[in-house]
């Protein structure tokens, strides 16, 4: 009744006896499987488990092992089964001469193959998250190195870029400004000997736009005529950092690759390290420029535009509106303190 395949050998290999187990998986008889002989159905030749097994079975039988054991897989077209085999030798009094056992270790032997495809996994990882490290700390620490003895924000920008244009499968990089005058996109910095004064129009999905106005890393393997203009026929794919330091955004560094599965999410991360270091130095040049300036210049704007509502308001009602915020939601509440004898 064991859910255990057995079958009893006499010493030429034949089978003597099999249990309902071994029947029932070789769908047969008791009748059919008695008299046969177990090496004559086994094709030593085609597996190479067989082979192993007939040995082992041969040496139970004459004398020269007390046991053998054979893990070997048996899988179907359905699933995918594994057996353990034991071979254990008979008493001389008892009719036979070995015992042969085949266990059901399909369960066993799947949790193995799942532990080894997560060990696999985690070794993948790790040697992953090291090649990242690695690769941040030597970036981080060659970019770091060269914006320290930049003294003007032009010359971080021109040594980034420069920086990145030496590193393996990059093609080019540059750092693009906003001019808030015209709301256009222009080079700052260049990592090759192109020309400077361009205009690039951007339409409001381009990677670079994107990156301007979600403050977020973009990529895209898709590179339009535009950029091959810029960058070079040769690239395929390219990755635009916006340098955000605070509140600050001071530009778009972008980087072109050769290839088109160059921006995995490890290399967005180094990336992304880059920018914020980059970023970081600007904003501390500008800061500095700002506050060792020997002049400062205060601006005071007069709107007596009637069409504006607040103008219109203040004058119909002879008072001073001091602005004090807004809430947006489906609509927008401004806020206004009154200065005014009237209550």
């Amino acid at each position: 009744t064991l859910p255990i395949n057995i079958a009893v050998l006499d010493d030429e290999g034949t089978i003597l006896f099999t249990n309902r187990a071994w029947r029932e998986f070789a769908s047969a008889d008791e009748g059919e499987m008695q008299g046969v002989n177990y090496f004559g159905t086994t094709d030593v030749d085609a597996d190479e488990y067989a082979g192993q097994a007939v040995e082992g079975i041969e040496a139970v039988i004459a004398g020269e092992r007390d046991l053998f054991t054979l893990e070997y897989p048996c899988h179907s077209p359905d699933e995918k089964q594994w057996f353990l085999m034991r071979v254990a030798p008979l008493p001389p009094e008892d009719e036979g001469s070995a015992v042969v056992a085949h266990i059901d270790i399909t369960q066993r032997k799947l949790a193995e193959l799942a532990a080894e495809r997560r060990s696999e996994q985690l070794k993948a990882e790790r040697s992953n998250l090291q090649h990242l490290v690695d690769r941040v700390e030597g970036l981080i620490t060659a970019v770091m190195d060269d914006v320290m003895s930049a003294d003007s924000r032009a010359a971080i920008q021109q040594t980034v870029v420069d920086r990145l244009a030496t590193v393996d499968s990059y093609r080019f990089a540059w750092v693009g400004e906003f001019d808030l005058r015209d709301e256009r996109l222009r080079p700052a910095a260049l990592s090759a000997d192109r020309e400077t004064d361009l205009d690039i129009s951007l339409s409001a999905d381009d990677p670079i736009a994107l990156a301007a106005r979600t403050e977020e890393i973009q990529f895209t393997d898709d590179v339009g005529a535009d950029h091959t203009a810029l960058a070079g026929a040769d690239v395929a794919s390219l990755a635009a950092v916006p340098l955000v330091a605070g509140e600050s955004l001071y530009g778009v560094l972008t980087v072109y690759a050769d290839g088109a599965d160059v921006f995995d999410p490890r290399e967005r991360a180094v990336l992304g390290a880059v920018g914020q270091a980059v970023a970081t130095a600007i904003d501390a040049t500008e800061t500095s420029r700002l506050l060792t300036a020997d002049n400062v210049t205060e601006l005071e704007l007069q709107i007596r535009d009637d069409d504006i509502f607040f103008v219109s308001l203040a004058r119909e009602l002879g008072c001073r509106l001091e602005y004090g915020g807004s809430v947006a939601s489906e609509e927008t509440v401004m806020f206004f303190l009154v200065e005014s004898d009237d209550p």
